[in-house]
């Protein structure tokens, strides 16, 4: 019992702050900082307008630079809402090298019946940026799924649609610019936070060549109304063939906000339907190795920057720790 009191609270947020201005409402949100510059870059959902029954939100991806100060030097909307072709949204950002980021993206695509989501990849070539962003990759190979998330310089994590995988993830490479599925990724599917499914949150954090934290959400049903939070674990590799320890409680949950942190004021876009609780991106960078800064997202409407310690995230899943 006192193990499990632990764990809970090992991984609890330290400092909140909200990301945008008031007047900017943004959401799901994907970070890196230029390794040239060290300004920080954001990409994030700006919402048009709400979807109707069986629609996605449309909404479109704005790209924001900041200096070191957090003060906004630059803003750009890189792909507007399409409703007659296709919507991107759900950025997941990682730093391959210094020259190149990678961008997971989830595209919806319309259909006969509405729209169908696909992963997409996007990457930059920092040497020449100028803030303009090339086509993303639509990724059809595997059938319909979302959640796209960069693991490292060529493999990447998704959902496929579909009930037989709402606790696990395709794992595949790009070999010779070809998706080539590797394996699958295998959640607990008795998490009381997390059983109805499982999805793909910030890119993994590296602490060494074969082990890193993943953040990932899970998702609950409470009166027919989906309950999402955040949990953690130990992904592991060897030989490119990846293994998953999970935590079993939550980093956070939509109740630790509405108790613990008053002055974040939430708005959710579909009420009736769920309670949202986010993070496309993060932050950890070598000025403070301890510290992830991560992006939440609270009710699909603002994004509150959360500091979480790493040891602290660590606990229990590294066995060094």
């Amino acid at each position: 019992m006192q193990k499990e009191k632990e764990e809970m609270t090992a991984a609890a947020p330290m400092v909140v702050k909200r990301v945008y201005p008031v007047d900017k409402h943004r959401f799901n949100v994907a970070a890196w900082i230029n390794p040239i510059t060290k300004h920080t870059v954001l990409i994030g959902r700006q919402l048009d307008h709400k979807g109707s029954t069986g629609e996605p939100d449309f909404s479109r991806l704005v790209l924001t630079e900041m200096d070191e100060a957090e003060n906004i030097i630059f803003e750009k909307v890189i792909w507007e809402n399409l409703e007659d072709h296709v919507l991107f949204e759900d950025p997941r950002a990682m730093i391959i090298d210094n020259n190149h980021i990678v961008i997971g993206l989830s595209a919806l695509l319309r259909s006969k019946t509405g729209f169908d989501p696909y992963p997409a990849i996007l990457k930059i070539d920092l040497d020449d940026w100028n803030h303009d962003v090339p086509p993303p990759m639509i990724i059809l190979n595997f059938g319909p799924g979302k959640n796209l998330t960069p693991v490292d310089d060529n493999h990447f994590l998704f959902r496929p649609e579909g009930a037989s995988y709402s606790h696990r993830l395709i794992v595949f490479c790009t070999d010779d610019h070809v998706p080539v599925k590797t394996q699958d990724l295998f959640f607990p599917t008795d998490l009381p936070w997390a059983l109805w499914r499982i999805g793909t949150s910030i890119p993994p954090i590296w602490i060494n060549e074969s082990e890193a934290i993943m953040i990932f959400h899970g998702i609950s049903m409470d009166k027919n109304k989906y309950i999402y939070s955040l949990g953690r674990a130990r992904l592991s590799k060897e030989n490119d063939h990846y293994q998953i320890q999970v935590a079993r409680e939550p980093i956070l949950t939509p109740d630790d906000i509405k108790r613990k942190y008053k002055s974040i004021e939430s708005k959710e876009l579909h009420p009736r339907l769920r309670r949202v609780l986010y993070a496309c991106g993060g932050i950890h960078d070598s000025s403070n190795p301890d510290i992830l800064k991560l992006l939440v997202n609270v009710g699909d409407s603002d994004t509150y920057k959360f500091e979480i310690s790493i040891k602290e995230l660590k606990k229990g899943l590294f066995p060094k720790e």
